[in-house]
């Protein structure tokens, strides 16, 4: 028993090592140029054993946004959209804020735009299509909703990292607020 007890404990450091050294080369650098010998080298493993966690970096990849994924859902996930959207909004910039480099390399990068794509997509239908509204909508302006949040919500996300977030955070969230939140009602009034 206390041999079990040993190995899942070696195991979950290794894996914590893995996803810090996935995460720190990520701050640094565009997810293409990582390398399995990059990261082991930074994880201090070896290549056989990043590989009997994980056949490539991009199932690495795929269990960190799914990762980052969960937490954001139930961070949020008392809210209700669209009633709640300056409350998602703040929500949104703060858990982004949160992840760091990492995820501003993700969602900025050269090749990370296509990632960055994926989860801010991710975090939008997890979000608005669990709502009652949204789900009542027929599916054509359901879509159209979906990608004023997502393109305006991330649009406006990388704007504001790409100018060195030049803004405050509570002022950039209280635009983000505004223009979405105005978006949907113009949406809703029609």
């Amino acid at each position: 028993m206390r041999e079990t007890a040993l190995i899942d404990l070696r195991t979950r450091k290794t894996l914590e090592r893995i996803r810090e050294a996935f995460r720190e080369l990520a701050g640094r650098e565009d997810y293409k140029k990582i390398t399995v010998s990059a990261l082991c080298a930074e994880a201090k493993i070896g290549r056989k054993t990043f590989y009997v966690y994980y056949e490539s970096l991009d199932a690495l990849l795929e269990e960190t946004l799914e990762e980052m994924v969960k937490a954001y859902i139930a961070r949020i996930n008392h809210y209700t959209v669209p009633e709640n959207i300056a409350e998602i909004t703040r929500e949104f910039y703060l858990f982004s804020l949160e992840q760091g480099k990492f995820y501003d390399n993700l969602v900025l990068g050269d090749h990370g735009s296509a990632i960055g794509a994926r989860l801010l997509m991710r975090f939008v239908r997890d979000t608005w299509e669990k709502s009652s509204w949204c789900r009542a909508l027929r599916e054509d302006d359901r879509e159209i909703i979906l990608c004023f949040i997502y393109n305006t919500g991330a649009g406006l996300y990388r704007q504001w990292v790409m100018s060195g977030k030049k803004l405050s955070l509570k002022e950039m969230i209280d635009r983000a607020t505004i223009l979405l939140a105005r978006g949907i009602e113009g949406f809703k009034l029609r």
